[in-house]
């Protein structure tokens, strides 16, 4: 039975909408280097069963897992620009960093170990194809994707039966969180709409991403860490909406549909993308029922205008606190993190 779950990176994005709701019914322990902890855009709330620890993932301890049952691994150097950035770094957090963990988690006793990989580890598809877990190549372009499926071949090998895996590669996130991120995709046409009224895409608009919104994601971790599936150990699952492969350009009129003297322009100032992918889910449905991933597009789109209007924080602080890479910059900038990310 779980009882002690362990979140990895609890201080991003996904893992400041995941805390609250899995502390409604669990022993929390978030662990985090606190890259982002500044980066909130409203004050944390007060939690029940929730501990902090502060610690950087090549340096956890056997003492952080102590009578933890349950890992959900979401410390990374996230998304593409963030990991191209220093891609040695990306290596040694999003892979080594994996290992140790998990590792150490299978010595103290650890039953169940949930993964966060990504779907960027497909790269490139074929136009009409679906992607499938086991069926479909694998060709991560980029140093993010590229640590994503190193990871997973590595955990692959050490499940067992007492200490289980299972992979999970979400689409494209979207919708509000109390640290939003604003460098990706859908999140970013919001907020330029927002505060710009003009949306840029820096692609032909025309490569496909398929979408999932936050809360939905945090609905399918809870889901698995609840119940005791069988036949899922060292597993992978694509998580994403269902209908919700969009092209580019298409998420972009949705936005303007929704807002009144918004434009958009296609630059193509980074070129023909080649990270193009439409994504299968046939499998998390089959598993976890229809009703498990049901927010849309539409739903976010208009969660994310009202969340704006309710901060209503300058542009600046926005720009500042939600884009990651900035913000990582910032750190390095001034000495507060070293040239290895160590925070100093």
């Amino acid at each position: 039975m779980i009882r002690n779950i362990l979140i990895t990176g609890n201080l991003g994005y996904i893992g400041s909408v995941l805390v609250p709701e899995l502390a409604k019914k669990f022993d929390v322990t978030g662990l985090d280097i606190g890259y982002f902890k500044n980066c909130n855009l409203e004050k944390d709330k007060k939690l029940k069963n929730f501990k902090q620890v502060y610690r950087d993932i090549r340096k956890i301890k056997e003492q952080d897992l102590t009578g933890i049952d349950c890992i959900v691994h979401l410390a990374a150097l996230s998304n593409d620009p963030l990991g191209q950035f220093n891609r040695k770094i990306t290596y040694d957090i999003n892979y080594l960093g994996t290992v140790k963990i998990a590792k150490l988690a299978k010595k103290m006793g650890v039953k169940k170990f949930i993964y966060i990989s990504s779907q960027s580890i497909y790269g490139v598809s074929k136009k009409d194809e679906f992607l499938d877990e086991y069926k479909s190549k694998k060709n991560p372009v980029t140093a993010y994707a590229k640590s994503k499926w190193l990871s997973e071949k590595f955990l692959k090998k050490i499940k067992s039966k007492k200490f289980q895996v299972v992979f999970l590669r979400p689409s494209t996130v979207f919708g509000s969180s109390p640290r939003l991120r604003t460098d990706i995709m859908l999140n970013n046409f919001l907020l330029n709409a927002h505060y710009n009224k003009k949306i840029t895409i820096v692609s032909d608009g025309l490569p496909w991403r398929p979408v999932l919104h936050v809360q939905d994601l945090c609905n399918v971790i809870k889901n698995l860490i609840i119940n005791n599936y069988r036949n899922i150990n060292g597993k992978a699952f694509n998580i994403g909406l269902n209908g919700g492969n969009y092209k580019v350009v298409d998420l972009a009129i949705k936005v303007l549909k929704k807002l009144k003297n918004v434009s958009a322009e296609i630059t193509n100032t980074h070129g023909k993308d080649q990270r193009t992918y439409k994504v299968s889910f046939k499998r998390i449905y089959n598993l976890c029922g229809k009703k498990i991933i049901t927010k849309s597009v539409d739903y976010g789109i208009n969660e994310l205008i009202n969340y704006f209007k309710k901060l209503n924080h300058k542009e600046e602080t926005m720009v500042k606190k939600t884009i990651r890479i900035n913000h990582l910059k910032h750190l390095v900038k001034t000495e507060i993190i070293n040239k290895n990310f160590e925070v100093n």
